[in-house]
């Protein structure tokens, strides 16, 4: 009896001691899974963080491209919008007036072609003659050397600044007096030399931008309204 009793009470003694001891492992364990879950909480918080920065960034990016490719198209079109209704102003025909060798003249007729009105419409021209090329002899350098005199020369405006409106037009009247020799004018009518007229016009479009139009011709022939284009000195930029 004595015996049994020993044992019950070491038993529940060495229960309670097996009990005891075991919690100190449980709050361990507890304590390493609290960990490990803060952590991966804490490294999600990290990742969700790192992404919303990363969203944020390729949406102000894609805000920042937006907005790039909305002014490129904007400009694109207000440009083009500005070369479809600019004015453009030609040389229509230019005649060779054969009075006489005193008061010869080149008449050369200007309209504007465009949509919208040419401003401040101003001509800058010189005339010269040059012998009749012989065959084979390229023309096209020849008008290059008389470019190249005309352009090392000043040349004032010789009529007034004007408006066109659109399929507007004017006369503009070279005299060729000024510059041509009369032995040479009476050449020129008959054919035996060449006369070159070439200069610019310059004017403003509604848009405040300025424009040019180069115009190079010559005559060749007793036609008086027989002129040919050079090859150069003709754009209009």
């Amino acid at each position: 009896m004595s015996k049994s009793k020993h044992m019950g009470k070491s038993g529940i003694a060495e229960g309670t001691a097996t009990q005891g001891s075991s919690q100190p492992q449980n709050i361990t364990v507890h304590t390493q899974e609290t960990r490990a879950t803060e952590a991966s909480v804490k490294g999600r918080g990290i990742f969700t963080e790192n992404l919303t920065l990363l969203l944020t960034a390729l949406l102000a990016g894609a805000t920042v491209v937006t907005a790039y490719v909305a002014v490129s198209t904007l400009k694109m079109t207000e440009r083009s919008f500005q070369i479809d209704q600019q004015p453009y102003v030609v040389r229509a025909e230019t005649v060779l007036l054969p009075t006489d060798a005193a008061a010869a003249s080149v008449t050369m007729m200007f309209k504007n072609m465009g949509k919208s009105p040419a401003r401040n419409v101003r001509i800058f021209s010189s005339t010269a003659v040059r012998r009749r090329p012989v065959s084979g002899e390229d023309i096209e350098q020849m008008a290059r050397t008389v470019n190249n005199i005309v352009a090392t020369k000043s040349r004032p405006a010789l009529q007034r600044e004007r408006s066109l409106a659109p399929t507007d037009g004017f006369l503009f009247t070279l005299d060729l007096s000024s510059g041509v020799p009369p032995t040479d004018v009476l050449k020129v009518q008959s054919g035996e030399i060449m006369l070159f007229a070439m200069g610019d016009v310059t004017y403003d479009d509604m848009f405040g931008k300025q424009h040019v139009t180069e115009f190079c011709t010559y005559h060749l022939s007793p036609d008086p309204k027989m002129w040919n284009l050079c090859t150069i000195h003709n754009d209009i930029r």
